[in-house]
């Protein structure tokens, strides 16, 4: 498994017009820390940890959220 470093590496170079080594870093870290605390919130909560649609829509509402930053926008 690729630690968080090397993937912002990898974006960064995937992606060299739209994101530099810090900015890469950053869209990792937004994006691995929007998924382990909803992850978290969800787990705490008995009602919604064994609701596998309640699970999904949430950390999908996470990411998007982490990830509006760096999305285009029409």
């Amino acid at each position: 498994m690729q630690d968080a470093g090397e993937i912002a590496r990898h974006l960064a170079a995937a992606y060299p017009d739209r994101l530099d080594e810090v900015s890469a870093a950053a869209l990792v870290g937004a994006f691995v820390g929007a998924a382990t605390a909803a992850l978290t919130t969800l787990l705490e909560d008995p009602r919604r940890r064994t609701d596998p649609a309640a699970i999904r829509a949430s950390l999908q509402q996470a990411t998007e959220v982490a990830l509006r930053p760096w999305t285009p926008r029409p």
